[in-house]
């Protein structure tokens, strides 16, 4: 006869107590690793992607574009102003700014394109298009969409942007890699903030060729694609801080 011995009534409630204890504990842990990888991919103070899932992203993007030949847009935008409302009014308040234009890009883009923050005041939006005129009213509603005064302890403020893009694959070599495009849209973005707020630029209309060696440059202090290749998008905002076609996005 086997020696298996099986709880007697009395002992039932305290192996019940015990199994559900367990089933909470493994709740718990199973509740801490999707944080721990939310984290990992999140930027803690917005909750936007960061550069890990941007990468992830910004490939399986440029993969849909191949396919599809519809132009992914790869756009780095960066804050004019942000610098002077955090010294002005605090690191606290700043977040604050930070935390709400987060919020109003999403609402910028489709529920399925990215809007990632890769730095204290830098984000990367990946767009995706039918044709590469589509691009222009997005980014019309992006600069709309910043520029929008935000309360901040009852004082209205406001900020401008600076964009860059380029598009992928549209006029260029199917076999660049995510880091050139968005070195290019970086590139572009600081050739807008040169010319002044509120402006959107484009990358180059073709790869450049590798640059030769040299000591490497800051980011702020690269060369810059030549003028010729750009074209403006700029920002004409009513009194009420809405921009043109200032909706979400649709379709």
């Amino acid at each position: 006869m086997s020696n298996t011995s099986f709880p007697v009534g009395s002992d039932l409630p305290a192996l019940e107590g015990r199994i559900h204890r367990l089933l909470r504990r493994v709740i718990e842990l199973e509740q801490l690793n999707a944080e721990l990888r939310r984290q990992a991919h999140h930027d803690l103070l917005t909750g936007l992607p960061n550069r890990r899932l941007l990468a992830d992203r910004l490939s399986v993007g440029m993969a849909r574009a191949r396919r599809s030949r519809h132009p992914l847009a790869v756009c780095c935008l960066d804050l004019d102003g942000f610098k002077l409302i955090n010294d002005t009014h605090g690191h606290a308040a700043g977040d604050v700014l930070l935390v709400t234009l987060a919020r109003r890009l999403e609402q910028v883009v489709r529920a399925e394109e990215t809007v990632a923050r890769v730095g204290g005041d830098e984000f990367v939006l990946l767009l995706d298009l039918d044709l590469p005129t589509d691009l222009d009213p997005v980014l019309r509603r992006v600069l709309a969409a910043v520029h929008a005064p935000v309360d901040l302890g009852g004082q209205a403020v406001q900020v401008a942007a600076s964009v860059g893009h380029v598009l992928y694959p549209a006029a260029m070599d199917d076999g660049v890699d995510a880091d050139t495009l968005l070195r290019l849209a970086d590139q572009a973005m600081y050739h807008a903030k040169r010319e002044g707020q509120s402006l959107s630029r484009p990358a180059p209309l073709s790869t450049p060729a590798p640059a030769p060696s040299a000591p490497s440059a800051s980011p702020r202090t690269r060369s810059q694609p030549p003028p010729e290749v750009f074209h403006a998008v700029s920002l004409q905002v009513a009194g009420d801080g809405r921009g043109p076609d200032d909706v979400r996005r649709s379709g």
